[in-house]
């Protein structure tokens, strides 16, 4: 006997990256007090680059993203299981967030200009699901953050 399998819901989030060519700095539509809340479930993170005061166009590097380990933001490490990228063309990137692994997840962006490669910082990071109810977490139960967080070197 088949049975049909039931839809998973699809969740989109779309965050706009701009590249400053004039400080070489890049930035994201994300509010660092609020963070990006991502459901628990499959969410589609939709990345748009755009360059500002330049007179060519920053794109997306070949590989989009640098992931870094938890314990170590300084340390790069493998993409996580739980993530898909895919580049679509210079000016756009999608993320599939398989949001339920307890682990937060560390990375920037990277994106080419006149020849030279530049990482976005602060780092983003992708926190786990929110249990919900404890003090210091104001997250609804079943989401998690992304958002960029400083980090002293």
């Amino acid at each position: 006997m088949s049975t049909t399998p039931t839809p998973v819901p699809l969740m989109m989030s779309q965050v706009a990256v701009t590249f400053d060519a004039s400080s070489l700095a890049i930035s994201t539509d994300i509010p660092p007090s609020e963070g990006l809340l991502i459901p628990a479930g499959i969410t589609m993170i939709v990345l748009t680059l755009s360059t500002i005061n330049g007179t060519s166009e920053a794109v997306f590097q070949t590989a989009p993203i640098q992931w870094f380990a938890a314990d170590n933001p300084f340390a790069p490490a493998d993409p996580p299981a739980l993530f898909v990228i895919q580049r679509h063309g210079d000016k756009k990137v999608t993320l599939l967030d398989f949001n339920s692994a307890p682990d937060s997840h560390r990375f920037n962006i990277v994106v080419a200009y006149e020849g030279n490669t530049y990482g976005s910082d602060p780092m983003i990071i992708n926190e786990p699901p929110a249990s919900g109810g404890t003090p210091d977490d104001d997250r609804p139960a079943g989401r998690s953050r992304a958002g960029s967080r400083g980090h002293k070197r």
